[in-house]
C-alpha cells in the first residue's frame, strides 16, 4: 500500500470551525472525467447507448443515427456497400457473442457482422429493448400498441425472423431485459417486472405502479447472488431504485439518499461491485453497495446532463455515460485529487503531513484543512489562523502541531496557537523546514539572506548555521540532522560541524524533500534526480540511468520498503530490492513503475 504523503496530529479538540462531511456530490470527481458536450458540436443528435466491439471501437447510439468513436471523434457510421440501417434513429446497441453488433433503430433492426449488415424488421414502432442471452439468442422489446400484438420475440436463427415467446403474459412498454445466473430472462415493463423461465413466467408488481402507468420498469441489473437491482422511472414510495430478493422488494436507503425519490432511467454494476444509477433528473449516482456509501455528479458539479439515457464499461474499466446533453467518461485512476472543491480549506497545497492519528493536515493560502474519517474542518485566516499562509507542518513526539506560518513559526496545542519567536521578540522568518531529533530539539530552516538553521529548545530559539542556504531540514536517527541545501547539495550538522557532500549536476535546483533512514543515510529529492550518500559513498538516480523525469518534488516508503516518488511526469515507484542494488551500484539501470 502506497502511505501517501500526509502531515497528522494526534488528539487534537476540534477546529475552532466545526468539522463538515466532504461534499458527497464532489466525491466521484476522484475519478478522471472527460466529457464530449452536443453543445461544442461533438453531437448532431442525443446520445442513447453505447456499446464495444472486440476492435476496441465504442458506438454510440443517437437520435442522429449510429456514431463510431476512434478515441478522438465521434463520427457517423454509413455502412458500406450501399446498405442502410432500417430507421433514421438508433435507440439500443448489443455486442453479441460472435463480436457482431446489433442495431435497434426507429423502423427495425441491423445486424453488422463482418463488413455485412442485415435488416430485421420489427414493426412500425422499433424496438425500446434489445439483449443477448447466455444462448446467443438476442431479445427484442417493442410498447404494447395496436400495431404491435407481439411486444416482445426473439432471434434465435440469423436466417428466420423475430418469433415469439411462449409463456410471457402482455407486457405494456418494455424497456428492459436482463438475464441472471441461473439463465431466467427478466422484461422489464410499465406496470411490471416479468421472470421467464423455460416457458413459464412469474410477475413481480412494485405496489407503485398502476397497470395504466406509462412509466415503469427502465433498468435492471442482475446480481450473482441472484438478487435484482431495479430502476423505475418514477418517484415515490416503493418506486425509484428498488432491489428484488427472493421475491421481496426492498428500497435502498442510505444515509446520503433514499432510492424511493429517484427518477431512474439506467444501471450499471461495473467490475468492483459498484452499482451505477442513472436518473432523468438527478444525474448520475455510484453506490458501494458494501458500506452503502453515496458518490453523485450532475450537470452542476460538471456532468455534461441530467437525464442519463445509459451506462456502459469498456474493456480498460472506464464507465461511459450517455446523458441528454452529450457523453462522459470516467476512468478509476490510481490518483486520486482533493481540491476546495472536494472541502479543502485553501485553493493551494503548500504543505501535508499525516499524523499518528490517521487525519491528514493541509496547509495552504488563507487556511489550515484537517481531513479524517470522511470529513474535512477548517482553520481559516481570520477565524483562528494567525496569518495568510500554511508554510510548512510538523507533529512531535506529544503531539503538538508546529506550524510555519507567513514569516512566523507557531506551536498548535489546546486548540490554540502560541507564537515562537526570536529572543528578541522579532519572527523567526518564512519557514521552510521542520525537524525533531532523538533529544526532542526542533529544527527549522528559514528563508531570507542569508538562509538560516534554528535550533528551539523548549521555546529557547538559537541560531546555529546561517552561510550554507540549508532549504530542508531532517533529523539523521544516528546523530545530528541532514540538511537539503540550496544549491541541490546535501549537508550534515552536529555539534557544530558541518560537513558538505556535493553532487554534479548541470542545470540549477534545490533539494525539495529529505528520507533519512534508520542507518544514517539519506536520501533527496531534487529538481535534478534523486541522490543519496551511505557510509562514504555518493548515489545518485538522474534520467541518464532509468529515472523518467528529472524533477523529483516528494517521496515517501510503502510498508514493503518500496520508494514512492512524486516526480514532474507522474507518480513513480521503486522496490526495494532495486534499492538496495542502486547503493550497490549507483550506475546501475534502474526499472521504475
Amino acid at each position: 500500500m502506497l502511505r501517501l504523503v500526509w502531515l497528522f496530529l494526534a488528539c487534537l479538540p476540534l477546529f475552532p470551525q466545526p468539522a463538515r462531511a466532504l461534499d458527497p456530490s464532489k466525491r466521484i470527481s476522484q475519478y478522471a472525467h472527460a466529457a464530449w458536450r452536443a453543445q461544442d458540436g461533438f453531437f448532431r443528435g442525443t446520445p442513447f447507448e453505447m456499446t464495444q466491439t472486440r476492435d476496441g471501437y465504442l458506438w454510440v447510439a443517437s437520435s442522429a443515427g449510429l456514431l463510431r468513436f476512434d478515441g478522438v471523434r465521434f463520427v457517423p457510421w454509413p455502412p458500406e456497400h450501399g446498405a442502410r440501417l432500417p430507421g433514421p434513429n438508433v435507440f439500443r446497441l448489443v455486442t453479441g457473442r460472435d463480436g457482431s453488433l446489433w442495431i435497434a433503430t426507429s423502423g427495425g433492426v441491423g445486424h453488422w457482422k463482418n463488413e455485412t449488415l442485415t435488416n430485421y424488421s420489427t414493426g412500425p414502432s422499433g424496438a425500446f429493448a434489445m439483449f443477448e442471452d447466455s444462448r446467443g439468442h438476442v431479445w427484442l422489446g417493442q410498447p404494447l400498441l395496436p400495431e404491435t400484438p407481439q411486444p416482445l420475440c426473439r432471434i434465435i436463427d440469423l436466417q428466420a425472423p423475430c418469433v415469439g415467446v411462449p409463456g410471457v403474459p402482455p407486457i405494456h412498454g418494455i424497456a428492459a431485459i436482463a438475464e441472471d445466473a441461473h439463465g431466467d430472462v427478466w422484461i422489464g415493463g410499465s406496470a411490471a417486472l416479468v421472470r421467464w423461465s423455460s416457458g413459464s413466467s412469474t410477475v413481480y408488481e412494485p405496489s407503485g405502479l398502476k397497470s395504466n402507468s406509462a412509466t415503469g420498469v427502465d433498468a435492471l441489473v442482475a446480481m450473482a447472488d441472484g438478487t435484482m437491482w431495479v430502476g423505475i422511472a418514477k418517484a415515490g414510495p416503493g418506486l425509484g431504485l428498488q432491489h428484488l430478493v427472493q421475491g421481496h422488494w426492498q428500497s435502498f436507503k442510505a444515509r446520503e439518499l433514499d432510492g424511493d425519490s429517484l427518477i431512474v432511467s439506467a444501471l450499471r454494476v461495473d467490475r468492483d461491485g459498484a452499482l451505477w444509477v442513472g436518473t432523468s433528473d438527478r444525474g448520475l449516482y455510484r453506490l458501494r453497495l458494501r458500506d452503502r456509501s453515496v458518490d453523485h455528479v450532475d450537470s452542476m458539479s460538471g456532468l455534461s446532463g441530467d437525464f442519463v439515457n445509459g451506462l456502459t464499461e469498456d474493456r480498460e474499466g472506464n464507465v461511459w455515460v450517455s446523458t441528454n446533453q452529450g457523453v462522459d467518461r470516467f476512468s478509476d485512476t490510481p490518483v486520486v485529487s482533493f481540491s476546495s472543491r472536494e472541502g479543502l480549506c485553501s485553493t493551494e497545497v503548500q504543505s501535508v503531513m499525516a499524523g499518528r492519528d490517521g487525519s491528514v493536515w493541509v496547509g495552504g493560502d488563507s487556511g489550515l484543512s484537517r481531513l479524517q474519517d470522511g470529513r474535512v474542518s477548517c482553520i481559516r485566516s481570520g477565524h483562528g489562523l494567525p496569518g495568510t499562509q500554511v508554510t510548512s507542518l510538523l507533529e512531535d513526539h506529544v503531539g503538538r502541531l508546529w506550524v510555519g506560518i507567513d514569516n512566523d513559526l507557531w506551536m498548535y496545542e489546546h486548540n490554540a496557537f502560541r507564537r515562537v519567536a526570536k529572543p528578541d521578540g522579532s519572527a523567526i522568518g518564512f519557514v521552510f523546514g521542520i525537524a525533531e531529533d532523538a533529544e526532542h530539539r526542533i529544527w527549522v530552516t528559514v528563508g531570507g539572506s542569508p538562509r538560516r538553521l534554528l535550533r528551539i529548545d523548549g521555546s529557547s530559539v538559537q541560531e546555529e548555521l546561517h552561510d550554507q542556504s540549508p532549504r530542508r531540514v531532517v533529523a539523521d536517527p544516528t546523530g545530528g540532522v541532514w540538511l537539503g541545501m540550496v544549491s541541490g547539495d546535501l549537508a550534515h550538522y552536529e555539534d557544530g560541524t558541518v560537513v558538505t557532500h556535493r553532487f554534479p549536476h548541470e542545470t540549477p535546483g534545490g533539494v525539495q524533500q529529505l528520507l533519512a533512514n534508520p542507518d544514517g543515510s539519506i536520501l533527496g529529492a531534487t529538481t535534478f534526480g534523486l541522490i543519496g550518500w551511505n557510509n562514504g559513498k555518493q548515489f545518485m538516480l538522474t534520467p541518464k540511468n532509468g529515472l523518467p523525469c528529472a524533477s523529483v518534488y516528494a517521496m515517501t516508503y510503502d510498508d514493503r520498503a518500496n520508494l514512492w516518488l512524486f516526480m514532474d511526469c507522474g507518480i513513480g515507484e521503486i522496490t526495494g530490492a532495486d534499492l538496495i542494488k542502486w547503493r550497490s551500484n549507483p550506475e546501475a539501470q534502474m526499472s521504475m513503475r
